[in-house]
């Protein structure tokens, strides 16, 4: 297996107009001025692409890192060799990023329509992070990834126009939301897991059956036991209570709609013959954990607000998703040879500055 390169590093986009440092190793240099791909008569600068390409890959590796370091593992980068269905993983990483230039690239040209454009500040925030980003690297990395200012700014602007024409173009959704379809009520319930360690084929815990997944429903059952009498039923603080009596027990609240797909049917079955305060009279068996249940507000106005806001955001999202897939349906993507010298492979990395100083130390 693999060790990170010692010597790289990569650009880190934080935020559209966020960068820090990035430097190269290795013999994998191109051409910035060549042009890697035509969208609409738009030609995309090897530089720009390039550096893209980098971004993401640094990107993924530094997730994958930090994911292996958390749990305390050092098992080297993410294998871009590997293939499956005939393409390694460097190389479905080049469409991608190739997919997302050809978006980036079609949302700018359609920023007229709908009154996109950069104020004098965001350009000049936008040539001021390029020239930090410059000044960050030496002129052999630079040189290697064929990357000029004019590519790092032309990367901020695009990713700029981005988010300013996701908002433009979401602000045309319906903002309508009525009670009825945002409607959230709010239980509190206690639970425990009837499942076994064990999995079947496709990989489901199988329920436990006889006195093991009794003694289970009696522990859920004496929660609600007590439950019952407890003089402040009807607000008690589950979370806590359900540890008193029984450490396996855990309570939760949470509040839900008639669109909800995370609770059991059978918890929310039994929540919805309840009104307020009221506790269900009986153990609830769920798919896979028994329950008791209160519930808190049948209507619960401040949830209803909150999803209302979140279908909004969601319609805004639909809409945008939908005027962009249309375009890009209707556009005209040409790949050059260019695009084929920049490599994605298991021997050259780019890391995040950050990452790459770690794996140096843990060396």
């Amino acid at each position: 297996m693999r060790k990170f390169n010692k010597k790289a590093a990569a650009v880190m986009l934080a935020a559209a107009l966020s960068v820090s440092g990035l430097a190269g190793c290795g013999s994998y240099k191109v051409d910035g001025t060549a042009t890697a791909a035509v969208v609409n008569d738009v030609e995309i600068p090897m530089g720009t692409a390039n550096l893209a390409l980098r971004y993401v890959q640094a990107n993924r590796e530094y997730s994958y890192y930090s994911m292996t370091q958390g749990f305390g593992l050092s098992i080297g980068g993410l294998e871009w060799d590997e293939k499956t269905d005939g393409k390694s993983s460097g190389e479905v990483l080049k469409e991608d990023i190739m997919t997302e230039l050809e978006k980036l690239y079609i949302l700018k040209s359609h920023a007229e329509e709908y009154g996109v454009a950069l104020t004098d500040e965001e350009t000049q925030e936008i040539s001021d992070k390029a020239q930090d980003f410059m000044d960050a690297n030496d002129a052999e990395t630079l040189e290697e990834m064929g990357i000029a200012k004019e590519n790092v700014e032309e990367f901020l602007t695009l990713y700029t126009y981005q988010v300013k024409m996701k908002e433009s173009i979401g602000s045309g959704a319906d903002t309508n939301v009525t009670d009825d379809e945002a409607k959230q009520s709010t239980i509190s319930y206690g639970v425990i897991s009837f499942s076994s360690d064990e999995t079947d084929d496709d990989g489901n815990k199988i329920p436990l059956e006889g006195e093991e997944k009794e003694a289970l429903r009696e522990k859920a059952q004496k929660l609600l036991d007590a439950w019952k009498q407890k003089e402040d039923a009807a607000t008690l603080e589950i979370s806590d209570y359900a540890k008193e009596i029984d450490e396996e027990l855990s309570g939760l609240t949470y509040s839900y709609g008639s669109d909800d797909t995370i609770l059991d049917d059978k918890l929310k079955e039994a929540a919805n013959t309840l009104s307020d305060g009221e506790l269900y009279p009986e153990v609830v068996e769920g798919a896979s954990s028994f329950y008791v249940v209160r519930m808190d507000k049948t209507f619960d106005a401040e949830a209803t607000e909150e999803h209302k806001t979140e279908i909004v955001e969601e319609r805004k999202t639909e809409l945008y998703n939908d005027t962009l897939n249309g375009w890009v349906e209707d556009s005209n993507l040409t790949i050059e040879s260019a695009w084929k010298k920049a490599k994605v492979t298991d021997k050259h990395d780019y890391l995040f500055t950050e990452q790459a100083a770690d794996t140096e130390e843990e060396e």
